[in-house]
Parts: structure tokens; C-alpha cells; sequence
């Protein structure tokens, strides 16, 4: 069972949701252990070509979903791990830059009638971790 799966890239404000997306992406494709480290870069020649081959597929479908500035940081980056890496010392740092983050985040939402509640609070839930 083949199916496209379409995400919006990450940019600046969407990281939460794209990171479960991506996350999801990569486990469906067998990929995630070359992100998480489970499947460490071989010391073996015979190991080591399949190894480049798949961290190389899973660092594409992360680049391949990212657009604007963080395209251009994580582009130059050598493995799927360090580019999963760079992306959380971006977007998960607990410092004032991601409370400022968050906070415009949420000042900028607006609920429509018939919009998930849970999709309007959770900015500001982030914002008290």
C-alpha cells in the first residue's frame, strides 16, 4: 500500500506539528534510527555503504520538507542525526528566544467557529512547560 503523504514544510512557526509529522514519515519508511541514533554509523566497510545509503534517504526527506532558513542551516549538515539535532536546539530550547517564539505565536492566533480547541491552546500550553 503506496500512499503520497503531503506536509507543509517547516518554517519558523510550525515545528511542533511538522516534527510529529516527520517523525511519523520516517518510522512508516523505516528511516528513524539513523535520526534517533538506534542505527549507529558502522565501523565495518560492508556495513558502512548501506549505512550512507539510508542516512542519506533520511536526511533528503528532511531536507525535502523544509523550506527558508532552516533549509539553509540544516543543508550543509553531514547526517539525518545532526540535522534532527540542530532542529531541536532551534526549536526546543527553553530559553527566552522560544517563549518569544511561542507568546507571537499565540498572540497571532485566531479561533474560528468549528476549529479544534485543542489546536488553540496548545501554543499556550508549551508556553508553561
Amino acid at each position: 500500500m503506496s500512499s503520497t503523504i503531503k506536509i507543509e514544510p517547516l518554517n519558523e512557526s510550525n515545528y511542533d506539528e511538522w516534527k510529529i509529522h516527520m517523525r511519523a514519515i520516517l518510522k512508516k519508511n523505516d528511516l528513524w534510527g539513523y535520526v534517533s541514533g538506534e542505527i549507529a554509523k558502522p565501523l565495518t566497510p560492508e556495513k558502512y555503504s548501506e549505512w550512507i545509503i539510508n542516512d542519506s534517504k533520511t536526511q533528503s526527506e528532511l531536507i525535502l520538507h523544509m523550506k527558508g532558513k532552516e533549509l539553509k542551516i540544516c543543508a550543509r549538515l553531514e547526517s539525518a542525526k545532526l540535522i534532527w539535532e540542530k532542529l531541536q536546539e532551534i526549536f526546543e530550547s527553553r530559553g527566552a528566544a522560544r517563549r518569544s517564539m511561542l507568546m507571537k505565536k499565540c498572540v497571532m492566533m485566531k479561533m474560528n467557529e468549528g476549529d479544534d480547541l485543542s489546536e488553540f491552546t496548545e501554543p499556550r500550553s508549551l508556553l508553561f512547560e
